[in-house]
């Protein structure tokens, strides 16, 4: 079976940020409702390419995405957030991150644009009302308003290790079918 690989990236990060002052916000859409990561999270969004699964993986994955060569688990952020789910098409994003040391890819239902906002913008969210307290905010403006997820807290500690454990396994299976193809 021949390893896909993922489409060219839409977007790399750049390394210029604003100041510390100012969060950059990538606004992407699960439903009808706005989220905002911030950039310096992000390390690229892929458009969707096939993925690979294989009987065990947690329901919270849709695949894993071969990305160079590399296995990066696919989350399925709908289920996470407990909200229905697009139909998968041919441009929908992944939004590559990279949390501690794991990579890890978000699926989501569309990318709009990035925000640029101050930190006295954020307004705070009461905690327990998100699943695993990842969202640490919210941010109004006069078009919409937008969560402002934390990347390091989207998983919590035991589903990073669970996660960790079924990429390794999938990078095993993608080595093994590529040393097949040789």
């Amino acid at each position: 079976m021949p390893t896909l690989q993922a489409r060219p990236a839409l977007f790399e990060k750049t390394p210029s940020l604003p100041s510390a002052s100012c969060h950059s916000l990538l606004v992407m859409q699960l439903d009808d409702r706005r989220y905002g990561i911030n950039v310096a999270d992000i390390e690229q969004i892929v458009a969707m390419a096939e993925l690979y699964s294989f009987p065990g993986i947690p329901k919270l994955l849709n695949g894993f995405l071969n990305l160079r060569g590399v296995a990066i688990p696919v989350i399925r952020l709908h289920r996470l957030f407990g909200v229905p789910a697009a139909p998968i098409g041919l441009w929908t994003p992944l939004i590559i991150l990279r949390c501690r040391d794991l990579r890890l890819a978000l699926q989501v239902d569309k990318v709009h644009r990035i925000l640029n906002v101050s930190r006295h913008e954020i307004a705070p969210v009461p905690s327990g009302h998100v699943v695993n307290d990842c969202v640490e905010g919210i941010v109004r403006t006069a078009e919409e308003s937008v969560l402002v997820v934390s990347a390091s807290r989207l998983l919590l500690q035991q589903e990073n290790q669970a996660l960790a454990e079924q990429q390794q396994l999938a990078q095993e299976r993608f080595r093994e079918f590529e040393g097949q193809e040789s």
